[in-house]
Formats: structure tokens, C-alpha cells, sequence
């Protein structure tokens, strides 16, 4: 197969997603492992709320972070950046 032959989605992705797969090495922690840490250490010490779900909310700010790296590498103005961060802090509880 050529460079330029169709290919399934799901190879494409795979083969895109292969490298950051390789990172992940036994013991070290994802982003979201890490966001989910900090989150259930909220939970935990009664600044979040009891049923507070720690994975969902991981998962959301790691997109986040993600969304604000891949905008920021983009040329977005600092201005729209902080914005995206505001509104993704706003979504989560007080």
C-alpha cells in the first residue's frame, strides 16, 4: 500500500496513537492518573462534593489541557486560551 491509498480510520489512529502508548511505561502515571489524584484528594478532604465523579472529571481536564496545548501551538491569542481554561474551570464544582 501506498502512502497515498485509502486506509481504514482505526489503522490511521492507531498508528498516530502507537507513540504515545509507548510513553505510558509500567509505574508511570497518565495525565489523567495524575488530574485523578489530586481530584480524590478533594474528595477526600471535603473541597469536593462526596459523589463527585474523580475519572470523568480527570478525563474532562486532561481533554482540556490537551485542547489548550494543541490551540496554543496553533497561534491562539493568549486572550482566547484563557477563556477555554475559565469555562472548563467553571464546569466543575466550587
Amino acid at each position: 500500500m501506498t502512502s497515498r491509498e485509502a486506509r481504514p480510520c482505526a489503522e490511521i489512529d492507531a498508528n498516530r496513537l502507537a507513540p504515545a502508548k509507548r510513553r505510558d511505561a509500567p509505574g508511570q502515571m497518565s495525565l489523567d492518573d495524575m488530574i485523578a489524584d489530586r481530584l480524590a484528594r478533594g474528595v477526600a478532604d471535603g473541597q469536593l462534593p462526596a459523589d463527585f465523579d474523580v475519572t470523568a472529571a480527570a478525563m474532562l481536564v486532561g481533554g482540556l489541557l490537551h485542547s489548550i496545548a494543541i490551540r496554543a501551538r496553533a497561534g491562539a491569542p493568549r486572550a482566547a486560551l484563557l477563556r477555554l481554561a475559565e469555562a472548563g474551570a467553571a464546569a466543575l464544582p466550587r
